[in-house]
């Protein structure tokens, strides 16, 4: 079952007030997450099984950091904010979007094992963060949240860091704040 969102143009034809981008909506909030975690932070969307970071501000005052991703595509599957954002999406059309990615040309490239993302996916609904821990790059530790559909798009804003920095206490804490900063956008 395909799950489709009407998007921004067609939400708003008729209106005469332009609606602003998602990054434009969404960049106040990632600056206030960046001040207090002092990591590099993105925002990314979901396009079948992979995402795209569309901005982020990166980590400059360590000397160990992670690097900004802005433009760059991974597995959804492999990141914090791949899972959380699959996590808004039915079982059903995680599974086709899975079966349609490994039955294309590109699919005997895709090492998925669905079994285990749904049992992620799982935990995510539950707790509302998604967690990597050196899936999609060796010594990085992230952590994102869904925002819900803004203007009829959907994204996650994500943390990352070097993993030798990632502790207990800083996860139980990030995702608290990753938890209130959702509650805080718009609905």
């Amino acid at each position: 079952m395909k799950r489709y969102y009407v998007g921004p143009t067609l939400q708003h034809a008729h209106g005469a007030f332009p609606q602003p981008t998602l990054v434009m909506m969404l960049r106040p909030y990632l600056e206030r997450l960046f001040e207090r975690t002092d990591e590099t932070v993105h925002i990314a969307t979901l396009a079948g099984t992979q995402i795209q970071h569309l901005d982020g501000i990166e980590a400059t005052a360590h000397s160990l950091r992670f690097g900004l991703r802005v433009g760059v595509w991974l597995p959804a599957h492999r990141t914090s904010a791949g899972k959380a954002l699959l996590a808004e999406l039915p079982d059903e059309e995680i599974d086709a979007r899975y079966k349609m990615a490994l039955a294309s040309p590109r699919g005997r490239h895709i090492d998925v094992d669905l079994t285990s993302l749904h049992e992620q996916i799982a935990d995510v609904r539950d707790t509302r963060i998604g967690w990597n821990f050196e899936e999609s790059e060796p010594g990085i530790a992230a952590m994102a949240i869904a925002t819900g559909a803004l203007n009829g798009q959907h994204a996650a804003i994500s943390i990352s860091m070097p993993i030798a920095r990632f502790t207990r206490e800083k996860g139980e804490e990030w995702s608290a704040e990753l938890i209130r900063l959702v509650e805080d956008l718009p609905s």
